[in-house]
C-alpha cells in the first residue's frame, strides 16, 4: 500500500513538473 503512496506522489510532481515546463515554453514562444 505505501508502494502505491510513493507512486501517486510521485506521479503529481511529473505532472506539476510538466505543468511549470509547459508555462515556461509558451512564454518563451510568446516573447519570440
Amino acid at each position: 500500500r505505501e508502494v502505491g503512496r510513493i507512486i501517486d506522489i510521485s506521479a503529481e510532481r511529473v505532472r506539476q513538473i510538466q505543468n511549470v515546463a509547459l508555462k515556461k515554453m509558451r512564454k518563451i514562444l510568446k516573447s519570440k
